[in-house]
């Protein structure tokens, strides 16, 4: 809220955003920027749309699929597929494309690490291929947070890199190996 006020006129919120008054107040923000929503099933889907009615908007999304990190998202493939047909249709969405995030890679060391982010990325980029096969467009095709961009964001097909977390470099971002000075010490 504090980003759109400040007038960011895009802001992707790469996490399913739940609860009445979250998403009462995602809604809203459509009036001061485009605040676009990551979902991962028909139940968030209808969620999203059903506040976005009440405000008389429409709520930009990408479908997260689960590309290995297991926390949450659609799964690859047809499924997508599948919900992206029903965020096409749902009066109060403005679908815009795909997400994944490979942070189950961070665990790795080296070699095994840049592995494990091809294979998630892979995973994203042939899902995307099967939407577009299917006809869908897709603006956004984005992944690769900031201790993981550097072995994905040259793959062609990724539209976003959503590094932005290494914004605050801090000790965590070091042991994952991210080669990045300190934003602040204390």
């Amino acid at each position: 809220q504090a980003m759109a006020s400040a007038g960011i006129a895009e802001i992707l919120l790469a996490h399913e955003t739940v609860g009445t008054h979250k998403l009462r107040r995602l809604a809203g923000l459509q009036h001061l920027a485009r605040v676009i929503s990551a979902t991962d099933s028909k139940e968030h889907l209808a969620m999203l749309a059903a506040a976005a009615i009440e405000e008389g908007v429409e709520i930009p999304v990408v479908i997260e699929v689960n590309v290995g990190m297991n926390r949450a998202g659609c799964a690859p493939g047809q499924a997508t597929v599948d919900l992206a047909r029903r965020a096409l249709d749902r009066k109060g969405i403005r679908f815009q494309g795909l997400m994944g995030w490979e942070g189950h890679a961070l665990r790795y060391d080296n070699e095994e690490k840049v592995r494990r982010i091809d294979e998630s990325v892979t995973v994203l980029l042939e899902t995307a291929d099967l939407c577009r096969t299917a006809g869908i467009e897709l603006p956004i095709v984005s992944a690769s947070g900031s201790c993981t961009f550097l072995p994905s964001s040259h793959r062609k097909g990724l539209t976003e890199v959503q590094a932005g977390g290494a914004v605050s470099y801090d000790l965590s971002y070091q042991r994952w190996g991210v080669p990045h000075e300190f934003a602040l010490t204390v």
